[in-house]
């Protein structure tokens, strides 16, 4: 559902040196995407302890309605959401995805794990995403392989997905929290 990839690190007397991206890092054809991925945009949260961000996913955006997402993702998942990488560039996070990949035997199922400073996630397209900062503060770095289009980002309410958060609930946004639930997602 997703993979993760402890970064190479190189240290000396001067400090540390640390990899990011390497090219053919993702294979064609891999469960990160067809065409392997290739980084257009990024990001950096820096996020409290306890707060958690999302479940989020991005609609495509040729897809006007929700109704109209749905058809497509039963009918072809190609493009459906954008494939992301990050990399935590400090502190500890609870990470949670959620596969929505309507061909795959996990669909609707959620994995977790802890992510430690340095290391990488990467995630397919159509799995939802979200985690809980663990440390005093986490601070994250993003890739996406496409532009970030806020009115094409879609949330999943991160308590309706039945997931043992280890913590008790700190911030969540509020848009995180009046968004629909995973049930009432898989069931449009």
């Amino acid at each position: 559902m997703f993979i993760v990839k402890k970064l190479e690190s190189y240290v000396d007397s001067r400090g540390t040196f640390l990899k990011l991206m390497e090219h053919g890092i993702y294979p064609k054809n891999s469960e990160i995407g067809e065409e392997g991925f290739k980084p257009i945009q990024s990001f950096i949260t820096v996020t409290k302890k306890n707060a958690i961000r999302g479940m989020h996913f991005y609609k495509p955006s040729n897809s006007p309605s929700k109704l109209r997402l749905q058809s497509q993702i039963k009918s072809s998942l190609t493009g459906v959401e954008i494939s992301k990488s990050f990399i935590v560039l400090s502190g500890e996070i609870f990470f949670a995805a959620i596969d929505l990949r309507v061909s795959s035997n996990l669909f609707g199922n959620a994995r977790t794990e802890t992510i430690r400073e340095n290391c990488q996630v990467s995630i397919p397209r159509m799995v939802a995403t979200g985690f809980q900062v663990l440390s005093k503060k986490a601070t994250i770095l993003y890739f996406l392989d496409s532009e970030h289009k806020p009115n094409e980002d879609i949330t999943i309410n991160p308590s309706s997905c039945g997931i043992n958060w280890p913590r008790p609930l700190g911030a969540i946004s509020s848009r995180d929290l009046q968004a629909m639930t995973l049930e009432e997602y898989i069931g449009l």
